[in-house]
């Protein structure tokens, strides 16, 4: 297992429901921790449905990710990981974290 930061500058909840324009009814789903633990049971799940990953995890609300699949499969994995983050927040960075890998 390899473990990732990830930045992005929006709240999980919105990676998989649209912001209304009511920002009291924003500012409810953001919140909500029901939501939030279902942004990151669909987020745990879009990550292990990507081809080549063998397992996946998330942790601190999205911002760790731990992804195995393959030595040779790793360049495509990640590259679709990216791409899923970028879907969501375009300003978002994948890095892999050294301090996390430490064992």
């Amino acid at each position: 297992m390899r473990y990732y930061s990830v930045s992005f500058r929006n709240n999980l909840v919105w990676m998989f429901d649209e912001k209304t324009e009511n920002s009291k009814d924003n500012f409810e789903k953001e919140s909500d921790e029901k939501a939030g633990k279902t942004a990151l049971e669909k987020l745990k799940e879009e990550l292990a449905a990507i081809s080549g990953v063998e397992a996946a995890e998330v942790t601190d609300n999205g911002h760790v990710i731990g992804i195995e699949a393959a030595e040779e499969d790793y360049p495509a994995v990640m590259n679709q990981v990216v791409n899923l983050y970028r879907r969501f927040d375009d300003s978002s960075i994948v890095t892999y974290d050294f301090q996390l890998n430490m064992q």
